[in-house]
């Protein structure tokens, strides 16, 4: 049966709504009418926060050399395309020199910031609460004792978890965790961190947990990469490796990517799956034109289904040779138009790519209009090879809250809609019989 959580506010008619003031029957003016509007969407975007339905995908890879002693990831790296012939087409491996000179198309608003700010940290979460997001969804690198685990930047994440869960805690902010690949990463090596993150971070009241189950929710990137036999081992009952009905136990999701992905990941036990990448077209699960058939597949088999929607994508500063994957802003209608088709499937869950990831263009936090020092960049060839301009994008004509504004806009909406609420219910064998006796 579906669920609404509609608000019984009443929607109340311009013009003719008539009440009494000190005896005297007076009519709402314009003002009034705007000022009841406001209350309004005020009371959509805390029923959104408090819902917990809206997540954003948040990293912590920055740092500045006052808090660091050294740039981090704004200073990232050219990166070389994988396929060796094509490497020449554009200059690699040379770094960009913040503050004047960052790896992303666009400038913050707040400046070139890291995330050891605690400061920074409970502006940034209370920035997304009042804007109706109500879960975090941390980068985590890895378990510090393995080696590889860190991003291509050298950056690892898993000391700076507790600082977030401490500070969202403070703002009454959800968190989850966002566990991305390493080195030799197998179901058993994700098995064991299952169990470091139980032990280290799980009973955190920061975290967050399954309305259904009470256990915390896990995004697995590059799921695809690890054998569906191993991940049967380990996220299905009754095997001697299942995190089932341990104290590692989760809701874990999966990255649908391709098509075949979705059946993959109901076979290995996954819990349901999210398509992380804002960019329409890039990939099957990216694609808005296939969430509504995901959402009927998820559906049918109780499986989560949590699109990712984004404002565009622009990584063309340090992947120049992946231009022909940019997905232009459009003044906000990109967006809007991720979010009608995520909202159309009726998912439990949204999540946002992302609300700080500046090198992928995909942010939402605020940015400002900025010339590019020249005199402190990248030398004039090298800015022509790879084909830089003189000046960051924008927002504008909008001001630098906009896609935060649209974000507020959309979660209202979201959470108003009806939905079938997940059920975690494990079954021992996968589907497909060539599997089963796994």
């Amino acid at each position: 049966m579906g669920q609404s959580r509609r608000r019984s506010t009443e929607r109340l008619s311009p013009g003719l709504v008539r009440v009494e003031m000190r005896g005297i029957g007076i009519r709402y003016t314009a003002m009034a009418w705007k000022l009841q509007m406001f209350w309004w969407a005020v009371a959509g975007i805390l029923e959104a926060f408090e819902s917990r339905r809206v997540h954003a995908f948040f990293y912590l890879w920055y740092g500045t050399p006052e808090v660091d002693g050294q740039w981090q990831h704004w200073n990232h790296e050219v990166l070389p395309h994988w396929d060796a012939s094509k490497r020449t087409r554009f200059p690699s491996m040379i770094r960009f020199n913040p503050p004047e000179d960052v790896h992303s198309p666009f400038y913050p608003m707040r400046g070139c910031y890291s995330s050891r700010n605690r400061s920074v940290i409970t502006q940034q979460l209370q920035e997304l609460k009042e804007n109706g997001i109500g879960v975090v969804v941390l980068s985590w690198s890895g378990r510090p004792d393995l080696p590889g685990t860190h991003d291509t930047q050298g950056i690892r994440t898993d000391d700076l978890i507790e600082l977030v869960l401490d500070v969202a805690q403070n703002v009454d902010m959800k968190v989850s965790l966002h566990l991305e690949p390493y080195e030799n990463r197998t179901a058993f090596s994700v098995r064991e961190d299952l169990v470091y993150l139980a032990e280290k971070f799980s009973t955190h009241p920061a975290m967050f947990r399954m309305p259904s189950t009470d256990l915390p929710l896990y995004y697995v990137y590059d799921s695809y990469r690890v054998p569906v036999s191993e991940w049967i081992q380990v996220l299905r009952p009754n095997r001697p490796q299942t995190i089932r009905g341990t104290s590692a136990d989760g809701c874990v999701v999966g990255l649908w990517l391709d098509s075949h992905h979705g059946h993959e990941l109901v076979d290995s036990g996954f819990d349901g799956a999210y398509t992380y990448f804002a960019s329409d077209g890039f990939t099957f699960g990216s694609s808005v034109a296939n969430w509504r058939s995901m959402s009927k597949f998820s559906l049918e088999r109780n499986f989560l289904f949590i699109p990712s929607v984004g404002p565009g994508y622009d990584d063309s500063k340090i992947r120049p040779w992946n231009r022909e994957n940019q997905k232009p802003r459009r003044d906000g209608a990109y967006y809007d138009k991720m979010w009608q088709s995520a909202v159309a499937g009726q998912p439990e869950f949204v999540s946002i790519t992302s609300y700080n990831e500046w090198g992928e263009g995909t942010q939402i936090e605020p940015a400002v209009p900025k010339a590019v020092d020249l005199e402190h960049a990248l030398d004039e060839t090298t800015r022509a090879q790879l084909g830089l301009e003189s000046s960051y994008e924008s927002y504008e004509p909008h001001d630098p809250f906009f896609y935060l504004n649209r974000t507020a806009y959309w979660s209202a909406f979201f959470v108003e809609q009806d939905y079938a609420p997940f059920h975690h219910v494990k079954h021992e064998k996968p589907t497909h019989p060539h599997l089963q006796e796994l």
